[in-house]
C-alpha cells in the first residue's frame, strides 16, 4: 500500500542525491580550474543539500515510528492471572497455554493455534 508522505520523501531524497552528485562534479571542475570562490559556493550548496537530506531522513523515521507505536510493556504473571478473559489478547491466551504440560512449545506458527484463532473469529462473527 502506498503512503503519500513516504513516497514523496523517497522522491525528494532521489532529487537530493542527484543534486549532490552534480555539486560534487561541479566542485571537482572548480578544483581543476583553481576557482576558489566558486568551489566555496559549491561547498556551501553541498552542505545545504546534506542538511536537507538528513532532515528528510529524520522526518521519515519519526513518521514511521509514529505509525508503529512501541509494544506495551510485558505483563507480570500476577497481572496476567488477574486479567479477565474478555480483556485478554491472543498473546495472553498463548502465554497461559504455554504453562500447560502439553503446550510448552506452542507458538503462532502452530497449525492448531492458527485453527483455534480462525474458529474463535468465526464464533465471534456469529455472536457466540
Amino acid at each position: 500500500m502506498s503512503d503519500f508522505l513516504l513516497d514523496n520523501a523517497e522522491k525528494r531524497l532521489r532529487v537530493l542525491q542527484a543534486a549532490k552528485q552534480r555539486a560534487l562534479a561541479d566542485l571537482a571542475e572548480h578544483r581543476a580550474e583553481g576557482n576558489d570562490y566558486a568551489a566555496q559556493e559549491q561547498l556551501g550548496a553541498l552542505a545545504h543539500l546534506e542538511v536537507e537530506e538528513r532532515g528528510i531522513v529524520q522526518m521519515r523515521q519519526d513518521y514511521l515510528r509514529a505509525q508503529n507505536p512501541p509494544p506495551p510493556p510485558r505483563q507480570t504473571p500476577e497481572q496476567l492471572r488477574a486479567k479477565p478473559a474478555e480483556q485478554m489478547s491472543w498473546e495472553d491466551g498463548l502465554q497461559i497455554a504455554r504453562n500447560s504440560k502439553y503446550g510448552r512449545d506452542l507458538d503462532f506458527n502452530n497449525p492448531d493455534v492458527v485453527a483455534g484463532f480462525h474458529e474463535a473469529n468465526r464464533r465471534r462473527g456469529r455472536g457466540e
